[in-house]
């Protein structure tokens, strides 16, 4: 009683947290009567995470709500999905479809469809695959064009397995007619277009160098940058592809979340335009020479028995190279990074600065280097 009645949000929520784990049938009518009470707009962002939390370990732990709680809970959260942050969308996403919410289908598609992350775009087709209402021809078409081109998205070993049990799950919502009209959809082949990039057409700009851009630091940080443009630039310039950034993207590269608060504008710059100027040993890559006269260049992925699994393209991560211990010569550091040169080389100056401020800025939209 003691947890229901408490009046902070972020004590309260802890504490129906608490009591969700208990799994305690007895309570469960009260416990969503009182998640029911909190207006979602006004919660900060973790407090939104522990109400969808909270309701997710409700209904994981004791059941499905009653009918009349279900459609009270839809309400509550149906307007404010999508969110404000791909994290958000997960979640709402989840408990939406856990109780069937009939008008999130179009919202949710369009998110997988159109959001520059692979982590948002496979979770909500995961969280979705089992919500019967909602669906429209358009929206399945847009889904199935989608799972082609997430096939041909790059991952770990277990990847496309993944991505195959999500698509089954699908299918099996659907007629033998829907299957019929879709059938050039769902057998077309993979698309090869990396999931992380933004679909803006580009142009070769300029072969940017150091001298160019360093002029442009001062004022042209000194705020009323676009975050938006900033986020899209991320993804333009494969960063994603490497590099993980407020839980988003890559893991083969460092983690560029902190990079903000470690790096200056110029040493942001150039580790980017002159990667093989300063490379960390934990990033860095290895060349063995083979007794057969052939190099491979890579980062050591691991080791299995007497073979050494070696990463040589960073934006194919799962497709390693294998040498055996037994027919190396040597081998040593690499001089050069295998972060390539020239990936800004497709962007226009102001853009270049957009994605700075995005990095320097940790990626919050309140920073002042987006004040105007």
């Amino acid at each position: 009683k003691k947890a229901l009645d408490e009046k902070d949000p972020f004590t309260k929520l802890g504490a129906l947290i608490s009591l969700a784990r208990l799994g305690n049938e007895k309570i469960q009518g009260a416990l969503v009567e009182s998640l029911l009470t909190f207006d979602y707009k006004s919660l900060s962002q973790q407090e939104r995470f522990d109400l969808l939390r909270a309701y997710g370990l409700t209904f994981v732990r004791i059941g499905a709500p009653i009918e009349k709680q279900r459609v009270q809970v839809i309400a509550q959260l149906d307007p404010h999905f999508p969110g404000d942050s791909a994290s958000e969308n997960i979640e709402l996403s989840n408990v939406l479809a856990y109780l069937q919410a009939p008008d999130m289908i179009a919202r949710s598609v369009d998110l997988i469809t159109n959001t520059l992350t692979q982590e948002e775009q496979i979770a909500i087709a995961k969280n979705i695959r089992f919500v019967l209402e909602g669906w429209t021809d358009d929206s399945e078409k847009k889904l199935f064009i989608w799972f082609t081109r997430a096939a041909g998205y790059k991952g770990g070993a277990s990847f496309s397995k993944f991505i195959n049990e999500i698509k089954k799950d699908h299918l099996a919502r659907l007629s033998t007619k829907q299957k019929k009209v879709l059938a050039s959809i769902i057998n077309a082949k993979p698309v090869t277009k990396h999931p992380l990039s933004s679909n803006r057409h580009l142009k070769f700009v300029k072969n940017w160098q150091m001298k160019d851009l360093t002029p442009l630091l001062g004022s042209g940080l000194e705020g009323n940058r676009d975050f938006k443009n900033g986020r899209e630039m991320f993804a333009t310039a494969t960063c994603y592809a490497c590099h993980r950034f407020n839980e988003e993207g890559g893991g083969i590269g460092p983690d560029l979340t902190s990079a903000g608060g470690k790096f200056s504008p110029h040493d942001l710059l150039e580790s980017i335009i002159e990667p093989s100027n300063e490379i960390s040993d934990q990033y860095g890559s290895i060349t063995f020479t083979l007794k057969n006269g052939k190099q491979v260049i890579g980062r050591i992925a691991n080791l299995k028995g007497d073979d050494y699994r070696i990463i040589t393209d960073l934006m194919a991560p799962s497709a390693m190279t294998i040498i055996k211990t037994s027919d190396i010569k040597s081998s040593e550091p690499t001089k050069f990074s295998m972060m390539p040169p020239g990936l800004l080389n497709m962007l226009e100056d102001d853009d270049i600065l957009d994605l700075l401020a995005y990095i320097l800025s940790k990626g919050n939209e309140n920073d002042p280097l987006f004040q105007k």
